[in-house]
């Protein structure tokens, strides 16, 4: 009991730090409010039309005959004209509708904010579960979990954006634990949990399909035979439904011809292509931006973790199964990164995941320095200190509304049924499309516009010029004779 209080103790503190930012409307570029309104886009369309009208999948376009046919993130498109996001698998969606559905919540900032931090409180506690079973004392599991609520990314990514990686952080610690109980019993009842920790994390994010493929390597290099190869077919049973289970319910949208084409095409553009604007796995730009993301975002763990290497002693090495879980679920995000590289370049939220493993092996790190005492309260006054000063960057930063009044000039323009076209630097973000519940055509010429019109037998579009943060240049109405 004394330890649940401590625990949740430290993550009122980490709310105490986020009550700046708390019920703030969708303003900033950032990938936390582009996350954010992704998801309450989606939300907001299944809360208006329903779930099964969109084939269960994870629709981008809203109701208006204007709105159709208009090409943004999705890659998929239905014979009504609606996009959809075909790039992750839908769990993590599904569960906030089922929560919105059944208790009658409105999909807002508020909402989602509430829910990304009680995923914060569960990964902690469970990261803390996580290490009291790998043979840590209290202590340790409690600056595990106290690190989890104060490092820069989760107070950053659970503080407002909501997205599948949030939600992955249960799954991936879960698995962990699971994967623990099975190093220490070989059981069928501990090999099925795994099976089904991996189905539900690959059906949340793709990172259950690396997990998977770690855990088998490990297990083969421990056991050198396939004594136990059923359980390791089951587990692999487990993630390919869960991958077609995906696959299953996108094809619904417009066939399994146009959406292998369309994952075959994203992959390529987070893989090896070039397409990406700033990013290429040729470039070594890349690789930096990657490394500067882990700097920024983990330099509290970072910093402790190099002066516990520093201060290594051998004879205080634990028997726990830290060293091998950190290599597994490292190097399964590793592949996921390698993998991915152009999205995980251009999409910093993407190392969030790597949180799990980087505090198993600090934790793991304190307790094997000579001087394990002082390197828990310098950890704890390096978390605290990092965790103010991040705050007092976020809170000094300058308020806008430019997202707010650019949503309320596109209602004002398009009061009944007229195209939106905008000509700008910056691309439509989501959070404009929640607030003014509209699609925007981005940067298409009057030549494609005149035919887009007439193809869908639409009579005016509204043309706008702005600049990168919506401030409205220009604006003309393009009627069709």
């Amino acid at each position: 009991m004394q330890k649940a209080t401590v625990v949740i103790l430290v993550f009122c503190f980490s709310l105490c730090l986020r009550v700046p930012f708390m019920g703030q409307k969708l303003e900033g570029f950032g990938h936390q409010e582009w996350l954010a309104g992704h998801t309450l886009v989606i939300l907001k369309i299944w809360q208006k039309e329903g779930i099964a009208k969109h084939h269960y999948a994870l629709p981008y376009t809203f109701y208006r005959k204007a709105d159709k046919y208009i090409p943004f993130i999705p890659g998929v498109q239905d014979k009504q004209g609606n996009g959809y996001y075909v790039s992750y698998p839908p769990l993590a969606f599904y569960v906030l509708y089922a929560i919105t559905s059944n208790l009658s919540v409105i999909p807002n900032e508020v909402f989602l904010q509430v829910i990304t931090l009680l995923i914060q409180l569960i990964t902690g506690i469970l990261l803390y579960v996580l290490l009291k079973k790998c043979g840590f004392s209290d202590k340790y599991g409690l600056v595990g979990a106290s690190a989890y609520f104060l490092l820069p990314v989760t107070l950053r990514y659970h503080t407002q954006a909501y997205f599948c990686d949030i939600l992955a952080q249960i799954g991936i610690v879960t698995t962990l634990i699971t994967y623990q109980n099975y190093l220490g019993k070989k059981t069928l009842k501990n090999a099925v949990l795994i099976g089904l920790t991996l189905f539900l994390l690959t059906f949340t994010e793709w990172i259950g399909i690396f997990l998977c493929f770690t855990f088998l390597l490990h297990q083969l290099w421990l056991q050198k035979n396939l004594k136990y190869i059923t359980y390791y077919l089951f587990w692999i049973f487990c993630v390919g439904l869960s991958i077609g289970l995906t696959l299953w319910i996108y094809s619904h949208i417009a066939g399994w011809q146009t959406l292998l084409e369309a994952i075959l095409h994203k992959a390529k553009q987070r893989t090896v292509s070039d397409e990406v604007v700033y990013f290429s796995r040729w470039d070594w730009n890349t690789y930096w931006t990657v490394i500067r993301y882990y700097v920024v975002h983990y330099f509290p763990a970072l910093l402790s973790i190099t002066i516990c290497i520093l201060t290594i002693a051998r004879k205080n090495m634990v028997d726990t199964k830290i060293p091998s879980l950190f290599i597994i679920s490292f190097v399964a995000i590793f592949l996921h990164h390698f993998m991915f590289l152009n999205f995980t370049a251009e999409n910093d939220f993407s190392i969030l995941k790597t949180a799990i493993p980087i505090l198993m092996l600090w934790v793991y790190l304190i307790a094997v320095s000579k001087y394990p005492k002082y390197m828990l309260n310098m950890s704890y006054l390096i978390l605290v200190f990092s965790a103010l000063y991040v705050t007092y960057k976020g809170a000094i930063k300058p308020k806008t509304n430019h997202i707010q009044r650019f949503a309320s000039e596109l209602v004002q323009l398009s009061p009944e049924n007229e195209m939106l076209v905008l000509h700008s630097s910056s691309s439509i973000s989501p959070q404009v499309m929640y607030y003014a519940e509209r699609n925007v055509y981005m940067n298409l010429s009057e030549e494609k516009l005149k035919k887009h019109l007439e193809k869908y037998h639409l009579k005016k579009a509204v043309i706008l010029y702005t600049d990168w943060q919506y401030t409205i240049q220009q604006s003309r109405i393009l009627l069709l004779e």
